[in-house]
């Protein structure tokens, strides 16, 4: 069984801004894809690096409007 460790990906303002509303793939704690939904952002990671499992990657939503948690 292998072990796996996940750092918070840091977002800078000019990513929240480009990919806001968007689903983003991130691996090595960088974004390499996007898209409207899940899938789509998948499917062009996979295209992009094909070399990548999708095990190793992490798919994540960056909120078109900040959230306020309370």
């Amino acid at each position: 069984m292998s072990e796996a460790a996940y750092e918070s990906l840091k977002i800078t303002v000019e990513d929240h801004e480009r990919y806001r509303g968007k689903h983003v793939v991130i691996h090595k704690n960088r974004i390499i894809s996007e898209g409207l939904s899940s899938v789509e952002a998948l499917r062009k990671a996979l295209e992009k690096h094909p070399e990548l499992k999708p095990e190793n990657l992490e798919i994540t939503y960056i909120p078109s409007e900040e959230a306020l948690i309370l």
